[in-house]
This record gives structure tokens, C-alpha cells and sequence, in this order.
């Protein structure tokens, strides 16, 4: 039984000084690459240590992606002997694209601001729920097998639903008022008028992506997939979209993607290639 709350064993770790017995524990547990562990940095803003990787390619974080907070599960104890359980660190991945065009409109949505609100809510968060490391440790898209795969798809949706929601709302108010999608060979910056509705754009965006990373993980069970995940976004998302909430989902995303013909509401980047 671990003696101290999550939150203050994590700013008891997340040091400059302990960034070297960090990088050695994720070695150990080989987390990353060596290169990719050698590029971790430590940074400290308003009071919240972090660390956080600057990676040149998609690898870690899937292609059109540019920023997230990736999770390990690791042995701090000789670090925490306080803390006897697994830990979950925290580690922000951020990148830049290629394109000077893509990188132009890339800049624009604060992520590594979006990323930073993950890290404080996370930390709350595990604080109240203590059992969610086990839980992530079982059940994240990475660590599921097709035999929890309902469980998995519960567990992200959930997340998506529960915890990237208000993350989203709060970077509307915070001036964040455009979606950015692509299509036609180009980058598109849709202009939202209401956070509801930049919210349910961007809800949907995400839930599209899980569900394609879950059909790459297990592409001989297609419609075991898509039963599952239908039954768990109509549940989750009811109070969201009302009923049948996967399919209002899916009209909301198909309006999104019209709107890239509005030249009132949409800004198109030629962009030469997408990384």
C-alpha cells in the first residue's frame, strides 16, 4: 500500500535531478528507443514539473498527430521507495510537421498548452481514482488483447468522453475557435461559431481515429470492433448527442468536412506533403 498521494510522489520524481535515474528506469523497462529516451528533457512552467520529448517523425505519436501525453508503467522505488505500486509516468511527445505550410497551421492550436491541461487533470484525477493505473495498464488501446478488447474500447472511449471534452471546451475559451482537418490533397482551418459545436467536431475527430487504430490492431475481427465500439459511443455519448449518438456523430463529422467548401468559414494550406 503506497504511502503517499499520486500527485505528490509525481513532483517528488519529475526533477532535473532525477532526470538521469528517470532515463535509466525507462531503458530498464525499454519504453522507448535509446535515442528516443536520450532526447527526454526536463521543464518546470507555473509550478508543474514535466518531461517532455521533441521527435521529428510520427512514430510514437501516429501520423497527423503533433502532441500527447504518453503513459508508462515503471519502478520508481528506487527513486519513491514510498511509492511500493507501479507507477504511471507521464511524458509529453510534441512535434513539428515538415511542411512550412502544415507547421504554419500546426502552430496555431497551442498543443503543447492542450497537452500540459492532460498532465494537470491526470494528476487529480489519479488521485481521486487510484485504481486507473491498473486500469490503463490493462486495458490502453497498446496493452489490450482481443480477449478485453470490450473492456479496451470502454476504457478509451471513456477517456475521449470524460477527459478530452472539458480539455477541449477550455481551449475554445481560451481563443482556440478552428478545427483543422485535411482532405483533397490540402490542410483545411475550419472556422467553429460555438464551443458545442467545436467540441462535437473535435469529439468526433477523435473517436474516428480510435476506431481506425483499434481495426489496425485487430483487422481479422472487423465487425467484433465495430459492434463494440457502436455499443459503447451510443451509451457514452448519450448524454453528448442524445440518443443513437455514433451516427449523429458520424452526420456531424461528414458537416465538418463539407464545410472546407465555405470559403467564409474554411482556410485552405497547400501543403506538399503530410508527415
Amino acid at each position: 500500500m503506497n504511502k503517499s498521494s499520486y500527485e505528490k510522489t509525481y513532483h517528488h520524481l519529475v526533477k532535473q535531478e532525477n532526470l538521469a535515474k528517470i532515463k535509466e528506469i525507462l531503458k530498464e523497462k525499454e519504453s522507448y528507443d535509446p535515442e528516443t529516451i536520450g532526447k527526454i528533457q526536463y521543464k518546470k512552467e507555473k509550478e508543474l514539473p514535466y518531461l517532455f520529448v521533441q521527435v521529428d517523425s510520427g512514430v510514437y505519436l501516429g501520423q497527423g498527430n503533433y502532441g500527447m501525453v504518453d503513459g508508462n508503467f515503471v519502478n520508481i522505488e528506487s527513486i519513491c521507495p514510498q511509492w511500493t505500486d507501479v507507477f504511471y509516468l507521464p511524458i509529453l511527445f510534441l512535434r513539428q510537421p515538415a511542411d512550412p505550410k502544415l507547421k504554419e497551421l500546426v502552430e496555431k492550436r497551442k498543443i503543447k498548452e492542450h497537452e500540459i491541461e492532460h498532465l494537470k487533470d491526470l494528476l487529480d484525477y489519479i488521485d481521486e481514482h487510484p485504481s486507473y493505473i491498473k486500469r490503463a495498464q490493462k486495458y490502453s488501446l497498446s496493452g489490450c488483447t482481443l480477449e478485453n478488447v470490450g473492456k479496451s474500447i470502454h476504457f478509451e472511449v471513456e477517456k475521449i468522453f470524460q477527459k478530452e471534452a472539458p480539455v477541449l471546451a477550455k481551449d475554445y475559451r481560451n481563443g482556440e475557435t478552428c478545427v483543422s482537418i485535411s482532405a483533397d490533397g490540402a490542410a483545411f482551418e475550419i472556422e467553429v461559431d460555438t464551443e458545442a459545436r467545436f467540441v462535437e467536431y473535435e469529439i468526433g475527430l477523435y473517436l474516428g481515429s480510435l476506431f481506425e487504430r483499434y481495426l489496425e490492431k485487430f483487422p481479422e475481427h472487423k465487425e467484433l470492433i465495430e459492434n463494440l465500439y457502436k455499443k459503447e459511443v451510443d451509451t457514452q455519448g448519450r448524454a453528448f448527442f442524445g440518443k443513437n449518438a455514433l451516427q449523429k456523430i458520424v452526420f456531424s463529422i461528414m458537416e465538418l468536412f463539407s464545410l472546407r467548401h465555405n470559403p467564409l468559414r474554411a482556410t485552405r494550406y497547400e501543403v506538399g506533403e503530410f508527415d
